[in-house]
């Protein structure tokens, strides 16, 4: 997948997703989105790894818990306002589940970003159109 092929896709879909202020950027592994719209909190959200867990085990993770165990196990959150626990509710939660799989999805007071690996056009317009969902959610 290209640039071009993603954005023949879209528009032959009729899909504009810079009327959301999303924009991509598709390199040989992974594509990058991102919204140009300030969200609610500061967040960045990564899959767990083997290092995070045992970093999590032993009490030096500088991570942050929202009190969903099967959440707080599956994702890493770096949360330096402490604002994650208010903003990852239920339906939250369920729109960045529906981003899954993800390399790293990033909100902050100026953007989103979505990094992911190995899609196609079907699947980063699915994407697109997710990601649409979440901002709508957490938009500030």
């Amino acid at each position: 997948m290209t640039n071009e092929t993603l954005t023949n896709h879209l528009k032959e879909q009729g899909l504009n997703p810079a009327e959301s202020g999303i924009s991509y950027q598709v390199s040989p592994k992974s594509v990058l989105f991102v919204v140009s719209r300030p969200a609610k909190a500061a967040l960045l959200l990564a899959p767990e790894s083997d290092y995070t867990q045992s970093a999590d085990q032993i009490g030096v993770s500088q991570e942050s818990k929202i009190g969903q165990s099967d959440f707080d196990q599956r994702y890493v959150i770096r949360d330096p306002d402490g604002q994650a626990g208010a903003v990852l509710n239920d339906e939250v939660i369920s729109a960045v589940e529906a981003l899954e799989p993800f390399v790293e999805l990033e909100l902050s007071k100026k953007q989103y970003r979505l990094l992911k690996e190995g899609l196609d056009e079907q699947q980063a317009s699915d994407t697109i159109k997710q990601l649409e969902k979440l901002v709508g959610l957490t938009t500030a």
